[in-house]
């Protein structure tokens, strides 16, 4: 057995490439995640980096929920990847970001409600794109068809004139009704089961592990390259 044999576990490689996030009802997005994770845990090179790390800390085995409420910690700033020894090219290729942001696409699609919402994540630019075209063509029709023809091909200046086409009050009534929108989605994507109380308490109670604790760890504590 080599040394790196020695003091590394038997990983599993990761998923092809191409495999799309939430195939195969999560197995291979949350194989990926806990194969990244467990490597990160042991090498502990970006502990500090973000609260990512000092929540991976908390524990030594990965449940999913564990890794849906790390993954939502992320905010794909991609510092760990700039600094990570295990990315490509290595063999291991890790990526944690990249399997962060799939498994949080995936976790909002099962958490969604109503349920058929869900399925607007597995294509969330599509449903984007749509939706703004949409909105877009709704309004210019509908000033059309409500405003004097006079006013759209007239020439507005002085005071008012930016409303003088769609009047200020419509403007505010769009926004706020976007507003809604989008705070209702997100309450209804928030609908799902709740992260780690335990995990998040522990984080709440001692975000970062003090210095006499690191060599308690499980895994090699990395402090350079």
């Amino acid at each position: 057995m080599s040394d790196t044999e020695a003091r590394w576990p038997t990983l599993a490689p990761p998923p092809p490439s191409g495999r799309r996030a939430g195939e195969g009802a999560g197995s291979a997005t949350l194989a990926e995640a806990r194969r990244t994770m467990e490597i990160c845990n042991a090498c502990r090179y970006c502990e500090g980096f973000c609260p990512v790390f000092p929540a991976m800390e908390l524990r030594r085995a990965f449940s999913d929920g564990d890794l849906g409420y790390l993954a939502n910690l992320c905010h794909n700033c991609k510092g760990c990847w700039h600094a990570c020894q295990y990315a490509p090219p290595h063999e291991w290729g890790l990526n944690l970001p990249r399997a962060f942001a799939d498994l949080r696409a995936e976790t909002y699609g099962e958490h969604a409600w109503p349920r058929g919402f869900g399925r607007l994540f597995e294509r969330n630019g599509m449903a984007v794109s749509l939706a703004t075209a949409l909105s877009l063509a709704a309004v210019m029709i509908l000033t059309m068809l409500l405003q004097d023809q006079a006013a759209l091909t007239a020439s507005h200046t002085g005071p008012g004139a930016f409303y003088a086409v769609i009047p200020w009050e419509v403007m505010v009534t769009l926004g706020l009704a976007e507003l809604t929108k989008s705070a209702t989605l997100n309450l209804l994507v928030a609908h799902g089961t709740p992260p780690d109380r335990t995990i998040m308490c522990k984080i709440v109670e001692s975000p970062i592990a003090p210095p006499e604790r690191i060599g308690d760890h499980a895994g090699p504590v990395r402090r350079g390259r």
